[in-house]
C-alpha cells in the first residue's frame, strides 16, 4: 500500500472518528451538557435566581447579610418562570434551600417565550458526584465537542457571556466607557424587542393574566415557585430590579406598559393569595424599577458610570442597594413595597416621573428613540396582530412623541 493510500486511509478513520463523536454527542449533549454548571453543594442554603440580571446581586455581600450562608446563583438569559421552577426543585434535592432571592422580570411572565425556551428537567447532581469517572469524562467530552455539534448551546453561551455581568461589575465603568456603554445597551435593546418582548414567529407578547387554577396563566410557574417556598418555610425575597430607565421607555413606547401594570397588580394578588392559603405573611415583593435616583443616571455624561453596564444589567452597586433595603438597612430608599392597599396608587404614580425624565434624557438619548423608530413599520403590524397590546397612534411626521 502506497504513502498516498494510507494517507487518505487515516483521513478516511479520523473523519469516521469525528462523526461517530459527534453522533454520540448528539445523543448525549442534550441530557449533559449543563452538567458542569448546575451542580449543587450540599451546603447550598441561599440562591439567588432570575434572568441575567440576577447576575447584578454580589453573591459575598448577600451572604454577610444572612449570616455567611453559602449561596448559589441559578440564572439564564431570559429565563421563564418554569425553567426557574424546575432549578428550584432540581436544586432543593441536593441541598438544604433557606433562602431565595428571586429578580424578577416582566420577560418571564411572557408565555411565547416559556413555549420555544430550552427547559431540560432534572439536570443537578451533588458536587460530590463529579468525583464519579463516568461523570468527569461526560465533562471533558463535553468540554471539548460540545461547541462543535450543538448551535442552539453556542448561541446560548454566546448570549449569556454577552449579557452577563457578573465578572465585570464589581467596579464603576471608566469615563471612556459610557460611549461603549450606550452601544451594549443599543445591542441589548434590540434584543429585547426581537428576542425576547416579540418572539417570532408569533411577533407578540403573550400575557395570561393570572388565574389560580389556570396553567396558562403567565405566572403558573411562579406561584408553583410561591408555593413551594411555603411549603418548606423557604424565605423568599420578590425584588423587581433597578434596571435603567431606558427599559422603561422600551416598554411604554412598545406598547407594553399596560402589561406591565397588569403584571404587577397580579403579583400583588398572588403573593397575598398563597400566603394566605398557608397562614403565613406574603413575602417582600419591592419594586426598584421606573424612574428614581439610580435608574435615571446618566449614561451618557463623560464621567464615571456607577450602577449599570448597559441599560438592561445593574452591577454590584445597585445591587446592593436592593439587598439593603430588602434587609432594613438601606439608605437609599429607592424601592417600593407592593400590597393590595398601595398597588392602586402606587400605579397611578409610576408612569408620572416619565415626564422629567424625557425633559432631560430625550436628547441625549436619541439612539434609544431612534430604534424604536426604526421599528415603528413592524411593531404598527405586531400591534395589529396583538389585542391585548395598544399602539401609541400620537405621532408627528411617522416619528414617536416622547
Amino acid at each position: 500500500m502506497s504513502h498516498q493510500q494510507n494517507f487518505t486511509l487515516f483521513v478516511i478513520c479520523c473523519i469516521c472518528l469525528f462523526l461517530s463523536l459527534i453522533t454520540i454527542n448528539l445523543y448525549l449533549g442534550k441530557r449533559y451538557h449543563f452538567l458542569e454548571e448546575l451542580t449543587i453543594d450540599p451546603e447550598i442554603e441561599g440562591l439567588v435566581m432570575g434572568s441575567s440580571r440576577a447576575g447584578g446581586y454580589d453573591l459575598d455581600y448577600l451572604s454577610k447579610k444572612l449570616g455567611g450562608i453559602k449561596i448559589k446563583k441559578l440564572n439564564a438569559p431570559s429565563a421563564p418562570y418554569k425553567w426557574l421552577y424546575i432549578r428550584l426543585v432540581d436544586a432543593y434535592a441536593h441541598a438544604k434551600i433557606k433562602y431565595i432571592l428571586l429578580n424578577l422580570d416582566l420577560v418571564a411572565a411572557n408565555k411565547d417565550l416559556e413555549s420555544g425556551y430550552p427547559i431540560e428537567e432534572s439536570l443537578y447532581v451533588p458536587e460530590r458526584s463529579i468525583d464519579n469517572p463516568i461523570n468527569k469524562a461526560i465533562i471533558t467530552y463535553k468540554n471539548i465537542f460540545v461547541q462543535l455539534t450543538d448551535c442552539k448551546i453556542i448561541k446560548r453561551s454566546l448570549r449569556a457571556n454577552a449579557f452577563h455581568p457578573n465578572h465585570t461589575t464589581t467596579c464603576p465603568h471608566s469615563a471612556v466607557a459610557s460611549s461603549v456603554i450606550l452601544a451594549k445597551s443599543r445591542k441589548v435593546e434590540d434584543f429585547f424587542i426581537n428576542g425576547a418582548y416579540f418572539l417570532r414567529p408569533n411577533r407578540v407578547f403573550v400575557y395570561n393574566p393570572w388565574n389560580r387554577n389556570d396553567e396558562n396563566s403567565s405566572l403558573y410557574y411562579l406561584q408553583k415557585i410561591m408555593s413551594f417556598c411555603h411549603k418548606h418555610n423557604i424565605k423568599l425575597d420578590l425584588p423587581i430590579g433597578p434596571t435603567h430607565a431606558r427599559f422603561a421607555e422600551l416598554e411604554y413606547n412598545l406598547g407594553l406598559h399596560g402589561i406591565s401594570d397588569q403584571w404587577k397588580r397580579d403579583l400583588v394578588k398572588l403573593n397575598e393569595t398563597i400566603a394566605a392559603e398557608y397562614h403565613h405573611a406574603p413575602f417582600n415583593l419591592i419594586d426598584f424599577s421606573g424612574y428614581n435616583k439610580v435608574t435615571t443616571e446618566d449614561l451618557t455624561e463623560d464621567k464615571k458610570v456607577h450602577y449599570y453596564t448597559e441599560s438592561s444589567h445593574f452591577n454590584f452597586n445597585a445591587g446592593n442597594i436592593v439587598i439593603d433595603q430588602l434587609f432594613n438597612f438601606s439608605k437609599d430608599q429607592i424601592g417600593n413595597k407592593l400590597t393590595h392597599q398601595n398597588i392602586a396608587k402606587y400605579l397611578e404614580r409610576y408612569w408620572k416621573p416619565r415626564h422629567h425624565f424625557i425633559a432631560n434624557f430625550s436628547r441625549k438619548y436619541r439612539d434609544l428613540y431612534r430604534l424604536l423608530n426604526d421599528k415603528l413599520q413592524e411593531r404598527n403590524q405586531l400591534f395589529e396582530l396583538a389585542q391585548n397590546v395598544k399602539p401609541m397612534r400620537n405621532r408627528v411626521n411617522n416619528q414617536i412623541i416622547v
